[in-house]
């Protein structure tokens, strides 16, 4: 603290020394740049003491106003208020448990329906040379409503007429002539003739005779598309003349014995 007392001491000293100075230099008068020769110059004001013990004195009661400063002690800071500490959030009430869902009832099964009797036996004899059958039949256990199966038969074309079954009849030399027809696949394979309301079967057959009374080609493409359109709208299947599955691998057989004329020259008199 002596030294800092000191080195203040000597600082202002300097500084009061230095401000004098300057203020007696800018109070001399202004010398003339000339003057008469042998003329005597009048000497420099001195400098006043009683100005400089002033000073010193002022200094010294600065200083000492410096250590009673330093020596008084600094209040303490006050201590920052403790921050409030933030509420704890309320916990979300639980979630009800979602109700759980029922489940679905299970699907009901279709009542089988009842076949009716007296189908056509599978082992029947094959169909004779030059006729081409194939059957539409429904799944094993189902069988076709009759207003179903009008409403088919009607979209495709297919006629109620002669021997209480349905056909293709087609206008040739100014008169109709059936191409194929449509039997039922229960004996006596024919459908009622006061409507279908009540009617039902387990499957119809189409059979087409050759030579038909158009192009042959012709009649059974007529024909194999008429039997599709059928399965698929009844959903049923297509079987040949033993009752098994008609693929397309074996109607396309058929169609080149058709085209070749084979099928036409076996229905031909012996």
């Amino acid at each position: 603290m002596s030294e800092l007392r000191l080195f203040l001491l000597l600082l202002g000293m300097g500084v009061i020394a230095a401000v004098y100075v300057w203020t007696r230099f800018n109070q001399q008068p202004r010398r003339p740049a000339l003057r008469r020769r042998g003329a005597r110059v009048p000497p420099d004001d001195e400098p006043d003491a009683a100005e400089i013990e002033h000073e010193l004195a002022l200094m010294e009661r600065l200083l000492a106003d410096d250590d009673i400063s330093e020596s008084q002690p600094v209040p303490a800071s006050q201590p920052m208020p403790a921050r409030q500490p933030m509420p704890a959030q309320q916990p979300m009430p639980a979630q009800q448990p979602m109700p759980a869902q029922q489940p679905m009832p299970a699907q009901q099964p279709m009542p089988a329906q009842q076949p009716v009797s007296e189908t056509v036996a599978a082992a029947e004899a094959a169909a004779p040379p030059g006729l081409i059958v194939v059957s539409v039949v429904a799944e094993p256990g189902y069988v076709f409503a009759g207003e179903a199966l009008a409403r088919a038969l009607h979209n495709n074309r297919l006629r109620y007429g002669d021997q209480n079954i349905y056909h293709r009849a087609l206008y040739v030399g100014h008169r109709e002539q059936p191409v194929f027809s449509v039997a039922n696949l229960v004996k006596p394979g024919t459908f009622p003739s006061d409507g279908m309301h009540d009617f039902e079967t387990p499957g119809v057959t189409l059979f087409l005779p050759l030579p038909a009374p158009i192009d042959n080609l012709e009649a059974f493409d007529d024909f194999v598309t008429t039997a599709e359109r059928l399965a698929v709208e009844l959903g049923g299947e297509l079987r040949d003349e033993q009752h098994g599955l008609l693929s397309h691998q074996r109607l396309m057989q058929v169609r080149s014995s058709v085209e070749s004329g084979h099928l036409q020259a076996a229905s031909g008199p012996a």
